[in-house]
């Protein structure tokens, strides 16, 4: 800053005079110097030739400064009794009747104007012109513009407002470009534009305010809040603010690229289309926010809750989430995640039209409750398991893991689940676990390669079948004699330690004090999760949740079997329904076994252990209904051991033993008296009925089951 005299001519009968003008004059240079920010002078052409802006007022009576820059004067050379807000409203009231236009602009010009306290509360400033009402690079104390109309620009750019500023009114635009702000509150407020671009902002405030354009970009400030506020436009690109807050806020447009948020809170507001491409959030909250149009592409967040979120289209591709939680939130039509990094993410009751996870890497991803119409998770790398668990899939599943570091295999967790459809796939490399243990499935399909024998990759368990092909050409019943239940014995353990993974990877970053998201390109990332590896192969029952894969017992496999056999007649398979009623059956006997050794009682005992004979029996003799060999099998049993018996009771009867079977066979395929009639021997007679009645009911059994066989 510096004084200097310059020369305003009026000509009056043309005859030119000189008035003396303030002798203050502002260098930009020097607060650019300050600030490493281009002034918002520059360019401007009421600049000097050496680039100074020289204050065009009259001086006061008795000093050489105007009334707006008198504080730039030591106290003792301030005159008393001047009232800076009366003297700048009379000055605006002199330039509005100014025919000259650049005397006009220049007039409202208070380049660097000193004020303690600016009071413009209740005031219209209105004018024929467009020139603002320029404070740029002024000191202001504290700014009160309560009910004030200011119908066009009021330009603060590169202000320091020290103090509590105040515009609640109506304004055409406010600008404040590289200003420095305490607080200052909109509130209240009606205004096309409000620019805070590159400012320098404790807390701005837009309660209850209607703006077309707000422009924070490159902006620091500590608070900046938007309570019930309308705004057409918003843009923060860039910014770095340490508590956002839009609580019931309506805003259609809304640029966050590449902001910076310590805190941004928003409660119950309204988006008609979000941009927060690249920007970097250590705590967010999305209550009961609504979204047409979200785009977190390549987002940071550490911690962030969505909470009754709905979002028409949401786009994560590419973002870096270390907790997330989606609680009981909406995508509609589109919700895309591919590539992202989840560490620890919640979409527990969630509702997708069409959500897209391929390529994520889904350290502990929940998504219990959730509902999609579609969902494609081909090419995620679970870090050890993928939860889908009590999930619905309206329409189409897609999931292949795809993982090529520690630990390497990984468990998709479908328990209770229903999936209407899809395709769940082995990857080329390593082995993907389905655990799809009351689960129901519908037309699913399960891909491998060639060599991979896919069932012993699947638990099936209380697992419904709705429109499941048994038939599928990767699963081969046929060479597990049906048996869907059957594992290899460290299948459950595996799964277990894959569940366990997550834990151990993130008390790993914990303990090392490593931040969540390593970069992959850097190799930083895989050596984290080698070592939660060797950590969880240390230590495995730290992580262990033993109520992950339990054993199965026969009541279970009996119902796994009844729902396997139910599903295949859906579909007209008879042959798998014949053989899951057999095995069916055969858990039916275990059940009774178990409750006979738990049986409280010897009358309950007994009672159970008939039935398991009779089950037995039934085995042995028909094959359940599904066996018409057993049948002839154990008719020809019958008429081997009776044609034994009689030779036994009756030696001398026949002098050839092959008599003894012609007797047999006889008496088994009639209940008329046979060759025994002619035998005078009454044991042999009353055995040889009891023989003809047990073979009536055995080649009735023999129709019955061939019948069935047949129809299956």
């Amino acid at each position: 800053m510096r004084g200097d005299t310059v020369a305003s001519r009026d000509r009056v009968n043309d005859v030119a005079t000189e008035q003396p003008t303030c002798t203050f004059a502002f260098d930009p240079g020097e607060w650019e110097a300050d600030r490493e920010l281009e002034s918002p002078l520059r360019g401007d052409d009421s600049l000097t030739d050496d680039g100074q802006w020289e204050c065009p007022h009259d001086p006061v009576s008795g000093s050489d400064h105007c009334p707006f820059h008198l504080l730039h004067l030591p106290p003792a050379e301030r005159p008393d009794g001047i009232d800076q807000s009366e003297a700048l409203l009379r000055v605006l009231k002199e330039a509005a009747e100014c025919d000259d236009r650049t005397e006009r602009r220049r007039k409202k010009q208070f380049v660097g104007a000193a004020f303690d306290t600016l009071r413009l509360d209740s005031v219209v400033i209105d004018a024929d012109d467009n020139y603002p009402l320029d404070l740029r690079h002024a000191t202001i104390g504290s700014l009160d513009c309560t009910n004030a109309t200011v119908t066009h620009e009021m330009d603060l750019s590169g202000a320091t407002i020290s103090g509590e500023s105040r515009l609640h009114g109506t304004f055409e635009s406010v600008r404040c470009f590289g200003t420095t702000v305490g607080d200052l509150t909109l509130d209240v407020s009606r205004l096309d534009d409000a620019v805070f671009a590159s400012a320098d902002c404790g807390t701005v405030s837009f309660e209850d305010a209607t703006v077309e354009r707000v422009d924070f970009r490159d902006a620091d400030a500590e608070c900046v809040a938007f309570d019930r506020a309308s705004i057409r436009r918003a843009t923060f690109d860039e910014a770095t603010i340490d508590t956002a807050r839009f609580s019931f806020a309506d805003i259609r447009l809304c640029d966050f690229d590449d902001v910076t948020f310590g805190v941004g809170n928003f409660y119950f507001a309204s988006f008609e289309e979000a941009d927060f491409r690249g920007a970097t959030i250590d705590r967010a909250v999305f209550k009961d926010t609504t979204f047409d149009g979200a785009y977190f592409n390549d987002v940071s967040f550490a911690l962030a809750n969505f909470i009754h979120t709905s979002i028409s289209r949401a786009h994560f591709s590419g973002a870096s989430l270390g907790e997330v939680s989606f609680y009981e939130s909406t995508f509609e039509f589109e919700a895309d995640f591919s590539d992202t990094h989840l560490g620890w993410a919640s979409f527990q009751d969630c509702t997708f039209d069409a959500a897209d996870f391929s390529g994520a890497v889904l350290e502990q991803a929940v998504f219990r409750g959730a509902t999609f119409e579609e969902a494609d998770f081909r090419g995620v790398d679970p870090a050890g398991a993928l939860n889908l668990k009590e999930t619905t899939v309206e329409r189409r599943l897609r999931v292949r893991p795809d993982v090529t570091r520690a630990p390497n295999d990984s468990y998709v967790c479908l328990q209770g689940s229903t999936i209407a459809g899809g395709c769940l796939e082995q990857p080329t490399d390593g082995t993907a676990i389905y655990d799809v243990a009351g689960a129901t499935l519908g037309t699913v399909e399960f891909a491998a390669p060639d060599e991979v024998d896919v069932l012993s990759r699947i638990r099936f368990y209380r697992t419904r079948f709705d429109a499941f092909d048994y038939r599928d050409d990767d699963i081969d019943l046929a060479a597990n004699q049906f048996e869907i239940h059957r594992n290899p014995d460290d299948l459950g353990e595996r799964a277990s330690s894959l569940a366990s993974y997550g834990l151990a990877l993130t008390e790993t970053r914990r303990d090392e004090e490593s931040e969540f998201g390593h970069a992959f390109e850097s190799g930083g990332y895989e050596e984290l999760r080698d070592r939660a590896a060797e950590r969880l192969a240390r230590d495995p029952d730290r992580y262990h949740d033993g109520g992950l894969w339990d054993e199965p017992d026969a009541e279970g496999l009996e119902s796994t079997y009844l729902y396997a056999k139910n599903g295949a007649s859906k579909i007209n398979d008879n042959q798998s329904a014949a053989e899951f009623f057999r095995l069916e059956m055969s858990h039916r006997r275990g059940r009774y076994a178990e409750l006979a050794a738990d049986a409280n009682s010897r009358i309950e005992w007994a009672s159970y252990r008939r039935r398991w004979a009779s089950n037995l029996v039934l085995d042995w003799v028909t094959g359940y209904g599904e066996r018409p060999s057993n049948v002839v099998g154990t008719s020809m049993l019958a008429v081997a051991l009776f044609a034994a018996l009689y030779y036994v009771l009756a030696p001398g009867l026949y002098e050839n033993p092959l008599n003894y079977g012609i007797l047999s066979i006889g008496s088994f395929v009639t209940l008329l008296l046979g060759q025994a009639s002619k035998v005078s021997i009454p044991l042999i007679n009353f055995l040889s009925q009891v023989e003809a009645f047990l073979g009536a009911f055995l080649i009735a059994l023999f129709v019955f089951t061939l019948t069935r066989s047949i129809n299956r």
